[in-house]
């Protein structure tokens, strides 16, 4: 008696040679055979390096268009990869397998490289890293497959004409399916369901993405310069429209109609709505110039809005919550975010990355897991008037960037700095409040900037740090109250100005320089006792060669004299609260620490009459005691 696999091999070849005579594609034959219910066979790993493996491992077929190689109803568990198959120009169907990984192993469920006409149709792909991975191949086609994978579905890498057609990916995939440097290939009528990237379309031309379904992934495309467009057609995200306009212009676009918009080389387009969200990236921008975002709600996406080499970009009265990212920004120019509002964001409120004249204005970013907002190797930029907090890292974040302006500024309670700059050079922040933040200020490896006017209070470390840096002018900064230094130079740090800072109360000290040529002067200083000069601590041997005294509460006392000679607070101007402050009581003769001595010197007991009362009470008592004896 024959065996089941066989009889299954006999019935399909001759069902193939029935249905070639009435079409000789291999595809469309594949397609619209029946399934046989596998009983699958236990298996080792597959591997395949040429045509001739076919024949000498023992596989059905004769690699015929007719005749495939047959791998079918098999369960695969491997390490690696279940099935691979190299330098194949024969015919070969994959089918119906069973296709798993091991607990905590990068397995792939079928890999093609340098193959043609190879089909799989049919597979479970379980508990791997990459279900079907097909690259260097052309005619492969991998339709009604299931795979619940870790990171990717199907990918296909530098192929021609190959077809993806009803599949379902769940496992919440980095991405469902991707054509990466590929040609006229198709993904048509999928499923895919994640928080990644549902489609992607990587450096491909004259593909074709249809009529696929996609839950909670979006679409992610980076054209080939100079190449024909890619075609979409009615695919749809989270059951709403995919809108994809290519080379469009004036044009206004409501977010509430679409699950995803994607805008490629357009120009002057409107998008405005309601709100949009659940996706991996709801606003996708792409080489298009004067584009508005405005009063749209953004939530529980990945990335909200993400900008490429676009041009005159707006952003503005947009609420973004629950999301990865708030908005990203890539090799972009003039572009403006205005009146916007970041909270709970699990990354990055917005991230900026290469560009020129970047502005965010009024906005206001809050319980970001990483910074509020990092900017890296920009040209030109403003933040100005927005607020950072509760930050687990930096409020804001300045990498190799030049010529920015932090102005007026709240950032308050941030993990690590509440600015941080390095290798940054000719940048001014002034004006701004920054509290409660691990270290108020830092800078590293930047030079020719200017800190100027800065409130920076409470630091659970440092207030203003500097280090391997240079020609910084720290000017006009109040620093009240840092855990560890108020300013602090290390031993690179050279040539930099401090002039006209109140530091004060700095519980390790107030000021600390190891660098090199650095000059203070004319500072005040919580500890100074009004004898020149005053040494800052540190290697550098430095001093400030016009020290001040401190009154932070302009009481006509410093802060040394009210802690050192008159007990009083530094931080009130009338400790004792009888409406005189400290310097007027000291100067008259009288107790800054006694409420009602002043009122005595003046002759007026009226302060007391509460305590004559008591007075009174006593007396009476004690004589009315001395009668009944």
């Amino acid at each position: 008696m024959l065996s089941r696999r066989i009889v299954a091999c006999i019935t399909l070849v001759g069902l193939l040679g029935l249905l070639s005579s009435v079409t000789p594609s291999l595809e469309t034959s594949i397609r619209d055979s029946p399934l046989i219910t596998p009983e699958y066979t236990s298996h080792d790993p597959i591997i395949i390096y040429g045509d001739s493996d076919f024949q000498a491992q023992g596989w059905p077929g004769n690699g015929s268009a007719d005749n495939p190689y047959m791998i079918d109803d098999l369960a695969i568990n491997a390490i690696s990869t279940c099935i691979n198959i190299e330098n194949t120009r024969v015919h070969v169907v994959v089918q119906n397998c069973l296709l798993s990984g091991l607990p905590g192993a990068s397995s792939t469920g079928i890999r093609l490289r340098n193959t043609t006409n190879v089909f799989i149709k049919g597979n479970e792909m379980q508990d791997v890293r990459i279900g079907a991975l097909v690259f260097e191949s052309t005619n492969a086609t991998v339709d009604g497959n299931h795979a619940s994978v870790s990171f990717v579905g199907v990918s296909l890498i530098d192929t021609s004409e190959c077809l993806v057609s009803n599949n379902t990916v769940e496992g919440d995939p980095s991405m469902g399916i991707g054509f990466s440097s590929s040609q006229e290939c198709r993904a048509l009528n999928n499923t895919v369901k994640g928080r990644g990237t549902g489609l992607a379309v990587y450096d491909s031309f004259s593909c074709e993405m249809s009529y696929n379904a996609l839950f909670g992934c979006s679409l992610n495309i980076r054209p080939k310069d100079g190449s024909p467009p890619n075609k979409f057609v009615e695919n749809y995200v989270n059951g709403k429209p995919l809108k994809v306009l290519h080379s469009e212009e004036n044009i206004e676009v409501q977010v509430d109609d679409f699950g995803q918009i994607v805008l490629i080389s357009c120009r002057d387009i409107s998008i405005r709505g309601q709100s949009m969200g659940d996706v991996d990236e709801a606003i996708l921008v792409i080489n298009s110039d004067q584009i508005d975002v405005e009063l749209v709600m953004l939530r529980n996406c990945s990335t909200a809005i993400d900008v490429r080499d676009s041009r005159d970009i707006s952003i503005s009265d947009v609420t973004f919550l629950d999301s990865g990212v708030g908005v990203v920004l890539g090799m972009s120019e003039r572009v403006t975010i205005d009146r916007c509002i970041f909270h709970t964001i699990a990354s990055v409120g917005v991230y900026v990355a290469g560009g020129a004249n970047f502005t965010l204005r009024s906005s206001q970013i809050m319980y970001s897991v990483s910074s509020g907002i990092e900017v890296s190797s920009v040209a030109d930029g403003l933040v100005v008037d927005s607020s950072f907090v509760n930050g687990t890292f930096n409020g804001i974040s300045l990498t190799s960037s030049t010529g920015f302006r932090i102005e007026n500024n709240t950032i308050t309670n941030n993990g690590k700095s509440g600015i941080a700059v390095s290798y940054s050079n000719n940048n001014t922040i002034r004006d701004n409040s920054l509290a409660e933040n691990m270290d108020g200020l830092s800078i590293s490896y930047s030079s020719n900037s200017t800190i100027a006017n800065n409130e920076i209070t409470n630091s659970m470390d440092n207030g203003i740090e500097l280090m391997d840096s240079a020609n910084i002018t720290l000017l006009d900064n109040f620093i009240l109250n840092s855990t560890g230094y108020g300013i602090i130079l290390d031993h690179l740090t050279e040539a930099c100005l401090i002039i006209n800072n109140t530091i004060v109360w700095s519980q390790t000290a107030n000021g600390h320089d190891s660098g090199m040529d650095n000059v203070w002067v004319h500072n005040a200083w919580s500890d100074y006792d009004g004898v020149s000069p005053y040494d800052i601590a540190g290697s550098a041997g430095a001093q400030d060669q016009d020290p001040q005294q401190s009154d932070i509460d302009n009481d006509g006392l410093s802060g040394w004299e009210e802690v050192n000679t008159y007990g009083t607070s530094p931080f009130r101007s009338d400790t004792d609260g009888d409406g005189i402050d400290d310097g007027s009581e000291i100067a008259a003769g009288l107790n800054p620490l006694n409420p009602h001595d002043a009122a005595i010197a003046q002759g007026d007991y009226s302060s007391l009459i509460p305590f004559a009362g008591v007075v009174a009470s006593i007396v009476a008592l004690f004589y009315l005691r001395r009668k009944r004896n």
